[in-house]
């Protein structure tokens, strides 16, 4: 009779130990990857981006719940492969609230754009939104610069009127760096030669009559 007792108690004890053992181990897991299962810091609730303008793109995003949110960032593209980040954003945290957030790129690209919402934590992980697409109305301007994307080692520039005088190409990368410089002359359309790494540029073409920008990504 005791050793039946003894036998009971030890498979009670082992029997009840085991929930333990899982629920603490789950909640283990949980503890280090940060998150309770449903737990997101911000459940993004809206994420829009539209043509105001030729040059000018209004992106709009709510949020219905904040915590721990770091901020958001705004990446444009313009193949809506490769992204490049705008604009930075502080996260409001107003937990259980519907939040609304606005803004404006002043430097829309022509034609065909893309745009996406990276949510940064406190902690520096990070989520997306879906891809906003949006189709810019083509400013009325006199150059056009084609292939673009450009093959790694030129490029052409076409002018629809004739301009007196030389005209001066300078081209910066995203840090603002000059990385290419030339004039051309007695010509409505040049072909540029280049070196230029993989990558996304601004690209000026100045003259008498003419002062123009534009984006030249080179694949």
């Amino acid at each position: 009779m005791h050793t039946f007792n003894h036998n009971l108690g030890a498979w009670v004890l082992i029997n009840l130990r085991l929930p333990v053992i899982i629920i603490c181990t789950v909640l283990f897991a949980f503890s280090a990857s940060g998150q309770i299962p449903g737990y997101l810091p911000v459940n993004l609730k809206t994420f829009k981006a539209s043509a105001e303008t030729d040059k000018k793109v209004k992106i709009f995003w709510t949020t219905q719940y904040e915590k721990d949110n770091s901020h958001f960032e705004i990446d444009r593209s313009i193949d809506g492969v490769n992204f490049t980040k705008v604009a930075e954003i502080p996260g409001k945290n107003l937990n259980g609230n519907l939040t609304d957030y606005v803004y404006y790129d002043q430097q829309a690209l022509d034609g065909i754009s893309f745009y996406r919402l990276k949510q940064v934590d406190v902690d520096l992980r990070y989520s997306y939104s879906a891809i906003e697409r949006v189709k810019n109305a083509v400013s009325a301007n006199i150059v056009d610069v084609y292939p673009n994307p450009a093959p790694s080692k030129e490029f052409k520039i076409s002018l629809s009127k004739n301009v007196e005088g030389s005209v001066e190409v300078t081209l910066y990368d995203l840090s603002g760096r000059l990385v290419m410089k030339q004039s051309f002359a007695n010509h409505n359309t040049w072909t540029v030669h280049h070196q230029l790494s993989p990558g996304m540029y601004t690209l000026k073409i100045s003259g008498k009559e003419i002062a123009e920008l534009k984006t030249l990504v080179v694949q």
